[in-house]
C-alpha cells in the first residue's frame, strides 16, 4: 500500500522529533488507570533525588573505625589517619574530606545507614547495579527498575512528561517504566531545534506543525501512535522546561564540578515546580582499585567523597533558601563497598556493604544500623547489616506514601526504618 506525503512526513517528524533532543530516552507512555487503593495515601507533594555513587563506595575510608586495630593492620596504605578523623562516635569518625556532609548531620538532617546490602551480593558492577535498580536479586532480567514501577503506578495518571527526570544523558534502570522518563544531559540542549538560519520560520511553522501532526489520532496504527506520543512528549517536556527554569533565581555559589552542576540543573527544575517527583543523578570515581587514597594529597576516594560532600552541601542550602527542603528527601546508593584489606596497587577491589545517606529536613537524624564488624567475616568481608530493601520500602511508604509492595517483591520480609519523621 502507498504512503500519502503526509503520512511520509508524520512518521519522518516523528522519528526527528524524538532524536531532536539529544541526548534523552523515551519509553512508551502506560496506558490505562492506576489503582486509587496504591494511591489513597500517596503524598504527591514530595520530591525523591537519588544519587547513585557509581563504582562501589569504600564503607571504611567513609566512615572510618578509627580505633580498631584490624582496620589499620589490613590498609597500611590507604588506612585514614586516626588524627585525621572528624569524630561522629566514640569508635567511628568521618572521612576528613565530608566537612560539610558532617555539618549536615549535626543538624540532625541527616540519617546514616550502615553497612547496607543483601545476601550472597554480586561484586560484579553490572550485576551488582541491575540488583540495586530493581530491588530484585533473583531476577537476571527485570523491564521495570523499582522507581519506575512507583512511576507507572502512581504518576503516569498526572500525564506529566516531566514526572522523572534523569541528569546525565542516561537513563537508569531504576527509573525504567513504561511512563515516559526523559534523561537530559544540559538542561540547556534539552529544547526542540531548527534550523537557525530561518528563526522566525522553524519558530512559526515548524513546531506548529509538530504539534498538529502528533496530535492527531493514530491509535489504530501502535507503531505510529508510539512516534506520535514520543514527538509530542519530547515536544511539550522540552518546552516547559525551558520556560520553567527562567523561574530560578539562586545565591548559592555551587562547586565547579560536574557533579555540583547536574544536582544545580535539578535545583533548576525543583525551583520551576514542573511537578517532577524524582531525580536521578550519578557521580562517579569510587572504584578505586588503585591510589584510592593518600595522606599527603587528595586523591581517588577522597576526591569523589570531597566532591559529593561540596556538592550536596551547595544543592541543599540551594533547596533551603527556595524552601523546597521540607519536600525532598536525598538518598545516595551505591552498588557495593570495597574489600576490607587493601590490594597491592595502594587500593581496594569490590566488597559487600556500604553507608548509604538520606538528606533532608523530613529526616530524623541519627546514625541507623551496625557498623560492620571486622572480626566476623563471610568469604572475607563483613556480613551486611541492613538490606537495601528495607532502605528502599521505608522511602516508598514513609516518604512517597505508597504500598512498597508494587516495587519491592515479597516487601514484607524487609523491616521499616525510622529514618523519615512521622
Amino acid at each position: 500500500m502507498k504512503k500519502t506525503r503526509r503520512e511520509f512526513i508524520k512518521q519522518g517528524l516523528a522519528v526527528v522529533s524524538a532524536g531532536a533532543v539529544a541526548p534523552t530516552v523515551f519509553v512508551k507512555r502506560v496506558l490505562g488507570k492506576p489503582d486509587p487503593a496504591y494511591l489513597a495515601n500517596a503524598n504527591m507533594e514530595r520530591t525523591l533525588v537519588v544519587i547513585q555513587l557509581n563504582g562501589g563506595n569504600d564503607g571504611l575510608n567513609t566512615l572510618v573505625p578509627y580505633t580498631n586495630s584490624i582496620y589499620y593492620s589490613l590498609r597500611p596504605n590507604v588506612a585514614i589517619p586516626a588524627n585525621n578523623v572528624l569524630p561522629l562516635t566514640d569508635n567511628l569518625g568521618w572521612n576528613p574530606y565530608l566537612v560539610e556532609m558532617k555539618a549536615i548531620y549535626d543538624s540532625g538532617e541527616m540519617a546514616i545507614l550502615q553497612n547496607v546490602g543483601y545476601p550472597q551480593n554480586s561484586r560484579s558492577h553490572f550485576r551488582a547495579t541491575e540488583i540495586w535498580n530493581t530491588a530484585n536479586p533473583n531476577s537476571t532480567f527485570e523491564f521495570k527498575g523499582w522507581l519506575g514501577k512507583y512511576i507507572d503506578a502512581s504518576l503516569a495518571q498526572t500525564n506529566n512528561p516531566l514526572v522523572a527526570l534523569s541528569i546525565g544523558g542516561s537513563l537508569p534502570l531504576s527509573l525504567r517504566a513504561r511512563t515516559s522518563v526523559p534523561a537530559v544531559g544540559n538542561l540547556d540542549d534539552f529544547q526542540f531545534r531548527t534550523d537557525t538560519r530561518y528563526t522566525n520560520d522553524s519558530q512559526n511553522n515548524k513546531i506548529p506543525l509538530l504539534v498538529q501532526i502528533h496530535k492527531e489520532d493514530l491509535s489504530e496504527r501502535l507503531l505510529l501512535d508510539y512516534l506520535r506520543q514520543s514527538g509530542l512528549d519530547t515536544y511539550i517536556s522540552s518546552t516547559t522546561l525551558q520556560e520553567g527554569i527562567k523561574k530560578y533565581r539562586s545565591t548559592v555559589q555551587y562547586p565547579a564540578t560536574t557533579f555540583a552542576r547536574q544536582l544545580q540543573m535539578i535545583a533548576k527544575v525543583i525551583a520551576a515546580d514542573l511537578g517532577t517527583r524524582v531525580f536521578h543523578v550519578s557521580q562517579g570515581g569510587y572504584d578505586t582499585h588503585i591510589n584510592h587514597s593518600d595522606p599527603t594529597r587528595v586523591i581517588g576516594h577522597d576526591l569523589a567523597l570531597q566532591t559529593l560532600s561540596k556538592g550536596i552541601d551547595a544543592f541543599y542550602a540551594d533547596l533551603k533558601q527556595m524552601g523546597k527542603a521540607d519536600n525532598v528527601l536525598i538518598m545516595t546508593v551505591s552498588e557495593f563497598g570495597r574489600t576490607i584489606k587493601e590490594n597491592g596497587n595502594r587500593g581496594t577491589d569490590h566488597g559487600t556493604g556500604a553507608p548509604m545517606f538520606l538528606i533532608g529536613l523530613g529526616v530524623s537524624g541519627g546514625l541507623f544500623g551496625e557498623a560492620p564488624n571486622l572480626s566476623r567475616l563471610v568469604g572475607g568481608e563483613p556480613v551486611f547489616d541492613t538490606d537495601f530493601r528495607s532502605m528502599y520500602a521505608t522511602v516508598l511508604e514513609k516518604w512517597l506514601g505508597v504500598d512498597a509492595g508494587v516495587s519491592i517483591i515479597n516487601a514484607n520480609q524487609f523491616p521499616r526504618l525510622d529514618f523519615i519523621k512521622a
